[in-house]
């Protein structure tokens, strides 16, 4: 999310998956899960309601 005081627009807009966030930051959040779950979690971007 900005760093702005806001106001936002929904937080969804700003949601992204686990992966993008390895990505970033060179962390395995799910290390102790077996690869083809953690494939299959990770990738996931939630579209589910925000309010």
């Amino acid at each position: 999310m900005n760093n702005d005081e806001g106001p936002f627009s929904s937080w969804g807009n700003y949601r992204v998956s686990v992966d993008s966030v390895q990505a970033l930051t060179g962390l395995d959040f799910f290390s102790n899960v077996p690869k083809d779950i953690q494939a299959a979690i990770e990738s996931v971007v939630d579209t589910g309601p925000t309010n």
